[in-house]
């Protein structure tokens, strides 16, 4: 072939070829290009979109959100226009309006700070404010406020959560922790609270704070006859009452049960605080309609005092809570203010109760027994078991110092358990032993008396040690029996058809009336020692003895009279016609043994004495 040829074929096919390039290239670019519209289309969609959401959520979020640039709000969603403006339109909104004055008057220091730290330069600032609504509510609100530029201009978004529901439900829950949900006083929390602050104010002005401590006087009673619905409203009443009679600058708290304190501070002088304490206790026990029941209550009331008593706050209290102890000590009723001897003996009392709670285990308990002779005095007809206590440290323990304690905690039970089953065990050796037909006498408790399983616990006693019934006298008060009349004649039924023989013990010092006394399956009468001291110089005493010797035997019951201590008392009660008598006249209280050797000797040596000592009185008495 021609050379030329050749070279116009060469060159036809390079033009060729790069047709073809060209062709593939401009179909490439051309598809790059497509796709680059369809991503920038979809891209522009998707603004779009997320813009018609944020649009959407920002109309329809509960969440008011507003924009302030160059000193006014911009902008507001409908949620803000709700709350600020009182309507949904936008163009409702003033155009005066600025974010600080949305705050409430109280909030909007803390608003303008935080606009200006927005303004040095810090992106972000959160916190809780109140603002004020439309129809001049306050509002509680969660805020975030955030620094950015506005169509090319510094602003400030704000966006306001409502938090009023949690406010509220924070303050209920605040209002259970800080306060009492029967009466709504404050509790012991919130009293701390306020002692504390009453307290650092006395330091700095050199004022005094009382603190009182009231305890309602028998209040379980009311709980237990009347109800627990009938004692809430007396509580909420006696809540009533101490608002009432106190100023808002006193506090007055429910500690829990019917226990109140009062923290009053400023009272400058006693005797300012005394007229105060009468005035309260004055409207406290004023009777009230109660339930449709004319309720009247009494209270015992302490009073500690800052600075005098103490500078502890803890102490305060608890020293109000002591001269209220003293207070149901002497009677209930009354007020006392705190003293040292009050302490001491309250620490005496804790002492004295942490030794009796062991005293049985380490035999430190025993009996000492007095006789009880024939009305004549010349024959011993029975004993009375009486406890003693001897500690290794406290010595000999008067028993008014701890049966009275141990009443009051229960440990009487066990201990009377004790006194009981030792007691008729001794009598039960002494009738194996010369004296068959010695009685015994043993006190009983009211706790003990309430067990029960009194009733099954006497008769095991006696089985186990032998005792014949018809040989023991059990001696009951007349307030432990009109405790619960129905059970208590009941329960001594029971005992009566043990074959026990029933005492009532301080008779006269109680409140039974006769047609209970008629009621009572009971053997004798006691003489009270308080009546039967005075009779030789007190003619009332002499003839309340006299009536009672009379109303016995009336009612077929024999007397028995202790605490006999001289020939005069005891020529007045022969003289009347007393059954037996008992006192330290013819012996004091005396440990088995000695017992034994009276009942052998020293009760015939006794009977001498007492009879020539008789008949020179009687004759004075003809």
């Amino acid at each position: 072939m021609h050379p030329d040829v050749q070279l116009l074929e060469r060159r036809l096919a390079r033009a060729d070829n790069a047709r073809r390039q060209a062709e593939q290239l401009l179909e490439a670019k051309s598809l790059a290009l497509y796709e680059e519209a369809q991503q920038r289309e979809l891209a522009v969609c998707a603004l779009r979109e997320s813009e018609e959401r944020y649009r959407l959520l920002v109309q329809l979020t509960p969440d008011a959100i507003l924009i302030e640039s160059e000193g006014r709000i911009v902008y507001a969603n409908p949620a803000a226009c709700r709350l600020f403006a009182g309507c949904d339109d936008e163009a409702a909104w003033p155009a005066d309006r600025d974010l600080a004055s949305l705050a409430a008057p109280d909030c909007r220091s803390q608003a303008r700070a935080a606009l200006a730290t927005l303004r040095a330069g810090e992106r972000a600032v959160h916190g809780e404010e109140t603002v004020l609504a439309a129809d001049g509510r306050t509002v509680d609100v969660a805020v975030t406020r955030i620094a950015f530029d506005h169509r090319g201009r510094p602003a400030v978004q704000m966006v306001a959560r409502d938090i009023s529901q949690r406010r509220h439900l924070e303050r209920q829950l605040l209002d259970q922790a800080t306060h009492d949900a029967l009466t709504g006083l404050p509790n012991r929390t919130l009293l701390r609270e306020r002692l504390a602050a009453d307290v650092a104010a006395a330091r700095r002005h050199a004022h005094s704070v009382a603190v009182v401590f009231i305890d309602l006087d028998r209040f379980k009673f009311i709980n237990d006859s009347l109800g627990h619905g009938v004692g809430d409203l007396v509580l909420k009443q006696v809540a009533d009452t101490l608002r009432a009679a106190t100023t808002p600058r006193d506090t007055v708290a429910r500690l829990g049960g019917d226990e109140f304190v009062l923290v009053l501070p400023g009272r400058r002088h006693d005797i300012d605080l005394a007229g105060f304490l009468d005035d309260l206790m004055a409207r406290l026990v004023r009777p009230n309609d109660i339930a449709g029941r004319r309720l009247t209550l009494t209270c015992s009331v302490g009073v500690a005092r800052f600075p005098q008593d103490s500078s502890v706050l803890e102490d305060l209290v608890e020293k109000s809570d002591i001269a209220m102890y003293c207070a149901k000590q002497q009677g209930r009723n009354n007020w006392q203010f705190f003293t040292p001897a009050m302490q001491q003996a309250l620490y005496d009392r804790v002492h004295i109760e942490a030794a009796l709670r062991t005293a049985l285990e380490h035999n430190e308990l025993f009996l000492h027994f007095q006789p009880q002779l024939s009305g004549d005095g010349e024959q011993v007809l029975g004993v009375e078991a009486l406890l003693r206590w001897r500690h290794p440290t406290l010595g000999l323990v008067m028993p008014d110092r701890f049966i009275p304690l141990a009443e009051e905690t229960g440990l009487i039970v066990p201990i009377g358990a004790w006194v009981l089953r030792t007691a008729c065990l001794q009598c039960k050796a002494w009738h194996e032993t010369g004296f068959p037909e010695l009685r015994l006498a043993v006190n009983l408790s009211p706790r003990q008396f309430a067990q029960a399983d009194f009733v099954d616990y006497v008769d095991r006693v006696l089985t186990e040690s032998g005792l014949e019934a018809r040989w023991l006298t059990l001696e009951l008060t007349e307030n432990l029996l009109m405790a619960d009349v129905e059970a208590s004649i009941r329960k001594l039924g029971q005992l009566k058809a043990l074959g026990v023989k029933l005492s009532i013990d301080d008779f006269g010092t109680g409140y039974s009336g006769l047609s209970y006394l008629k009621r009572f399956p009971v053997d004798e009468l006691k003489i009270d020692r308080s009546f039967v001291r005075d009779i030789a110089v007190d003619g009332e005493s002499a003839s309340i003895v006299q009536a009672i010797i009379s109303l016995a035997h009336d009612l077929d019951l024999k007397v028995i009279a202790e605490g006999v201590e001289t020939v005069e008392q005891m020529a007045y009660l022969q003289h009347n016609g007393c059954d037996e008598l008992q006192g330290y006249y013819f012996s004091r209280p005396l440990p088995a043994l000695e017992c034994r050797s009276y009942l052998d000797t020293g009760g015939e040596a006794a009977c001498h004495v007492v009879d020539r000592m008789r008949r020179s009185v009687l004759g004075s008495l003809v």
